[in-house]
């Protein structure tokens, strides 16, 4: 099975928590990791692939302006953020939107996006072996992660189209605009909706 990373190589992000789970689940199943992204880490992750004996599991690509091309070479997405919050997880949906189930750690908006145990698993930040716990059931069932994977597109179609983004988005946009025209604070906004 291949786990995929997308996204900038910082602190924070959790890349090296997700090498330490991949380090565990290997001495039992099948698994590799590709790393599709680059920043200032990328020369101590290397390094801990190596101290962790993953030299022939985990494969840096640097940057790739071919997304769709990296998330079918994978099964699994993970955002394994440990310190850092995302507001959203571009990465994540685009996995989805290409059928692969995602994990992700209960940071920021990262749970917001997957339906748990249905389009994938959130696992808590920071906890290597929970991590490789969600990775191992992916592992031991091929049929899950085509299940999920399948769930995971559907509803990233149904929440994440383009579509769904302008809808969301004029509805805000109106709720705003009721709100302000109720508190009598901004006649401008009167003039919008007349």
């Amino acid at each position: 099975m291949r786990i995929g990373y997308a996204g900038r190589l910082i602190p924070g992000k959790g890349l090296d928590v997700l090498m330490r789970a991949l380090a565990t689940v290997r001495q039992e199943h099948d698994v590799s990791l590709l790393v599709a992204g680059d920043g200032p880490s990328r020369q101590e992750l290397e390094r801990l692939a190596g101290s962790l004996d993953l030299r022939d599991r985990v494969t840096f690509l640097g940057w790739t302006d071919d997304i769709g091309g990296f998330w079918s070479r994978c099964h699994l997405a993970v955002a394994p953020n440990d310190r850092t919050d995302e507001s959203f997880c571009l990465s994540i949906a685009e996995a989805m939107s290409y059928s692969r189930p995602a994990v992700v750690t209960d940071r920021g908006a990262l749970p917001e996006l997957v339906i748990p145990e249905k389009t994938g698993v959130v696992v808590p930040a920071g906890d290597a072996t929970a991590l490789a716990g969600a990775i191992a059931y992916y592992a031991l069932s091929p049929d899950r992660v085509s299940v999920h994977g399948r769930a995971a597109r559907e509803h990233a179609e149904r929440s994440y189209s383009l579509e769904r983004c302008a809808e969301r988005f004029l509805e805000l946009a109106e709720a705003l605009l009721v709100r302000r025209g109720s508190d009598g604070n901004n006649t401008a906004m009167g003039h919008v909706k007349g």
